[in-house]
């Protein structure tokens, strides 16, 4: 028997409508320098709302049932991006307890070594290795970085360094983590194989996560189909689905860079616009959502919000 708050999303859902949730780490315990990502009693119990309440699909097999116009209420699906080793030793034990499925949005370059910028920054910040002198060599401001507190200057250092261009983005990475070891956070091409044979989606984030929409039209192509093929090969078939790092439009990606994904084969992509999905939303458009409230009144209050907050795409 349905619950009454189970009826309630039912209706407040609606049949054919598709909710796609976007994560990107699940750490073991608390870490205070990524206050937003969910530990693992948090995202267990995401998972035992999600359970109880909606119908779970990967990605492909939820496109294939709202374009025949066959999804059931309160369709969703769960997605991870970048590839993080914690979606395997973490997040999949629980995905595999609930029987949940999920799709993980992978980029390449960092498989068996190595380590997106971001998170060269924040593990270099955390022992100490960046200085003034070495913001200054970079045309960056101390005071307004080192000066405060250390979850602040993680995140004040990542907006500035954020979109510059990948060329420019790359030195000052390097010249500030030059004393800094490269931190071994992504996962390996075995755990990516296992994930996959798990029943788990994968999908493409690009090569090395650059905004696509800041590069060249043959270098934006390069990362598209340099990433599906390395991930084809891990996995031993086609992947159909996409993710644009960063994922906002017009900022991130444009009309272009669709056509690059759609030039490289892919059925899909998803965005960072908020919004649920219908039979005429853009396929390669795709609206979705961080649920960064850890309650489980917050968490329900984020897909209420979802619901109605649509932002627009590109067109």
């Amino acid at each position: 028997m349905i619950s009454p708050l189970g009826f309630t999303l039912g209706q407040f859902l609606g049949r054919n409508l598709l909710t796609i949730l976007n994560y990107h780490q699940v750490v073991a315990e608390f870490d205070p320098l990524r206050p937003t990502e969910p530990t693992a009693a948090i995202f267990e119990q995401h998972l035992r709302t999600i359970k109880r309440y909606f119908a779970v699909f990967t990605l492909n097999d939820a496109m294939l049932h709202l374009q025949a116009g066959t999804l059931p209420p309160r369709a969703l699906v769960i997605t991870f991006d970048d590839g993080y080793a914690n979606n395997h030793d973490v997040a999949l034990p629980l995905l595999q307890r609930y029987n949940i499925p999920a799709t993980f949005f992978l980029t390449s370059a960092f498989v068996d070594g190595g380590a997106m910028w971001n998170d060269r920054l924040i593990e270099a910040l955390r022992i100490g290795a960046i200085n003034d002198a070495a913001l200054r060599a970079v045309d960056l401001e101390p005071t307004t970085i080192l000066d405060q507190p250390l979850s602040q200057a993680v995140e004040r250092l990542l907006q500035q360094v954020k979109h510059q261009p990948a060329d420019k983005r790359q030195q000052t990475v390097e010249r500030l983590c030059q004393t800094a070891p490269v931190p071994t956070l992504m996962m390996g091409a075995e755990q990516i194989a296992r994930i996959h044979a798990a029943g788990m989606e994968i999908g493409g984030h690009s090569h090395s996560h650059p905004i696509l929409a800041a590069l060249e039209t043959e270098s934006c192509r390069r990362e598209i189909t340099t990433n599906k093929q390395l991930l084809e090969t891990i996995i031993g078939m086609p992947i159909r689905s996409f993710a644009y790092p960063n994922g906002k439009p017009e900022q991130d990606y444009t009309r272009d860079v669709i056509d690059a994904v759609k030039g490289a084969g892919y059925c899909q992509a998803v965005s960072t616009a908020w919004g649920v999905n219908t039979a005429s939303t853009d396929p390669f458009q795709l609206r979705r959502f961080t649920p960064w409230r850890h309650s489980r009144l917050g968490f329900m209050g984020l897909l209420a919000r979802n619901r109605f907050f649509e932002m627009p795409y590109v067109t």
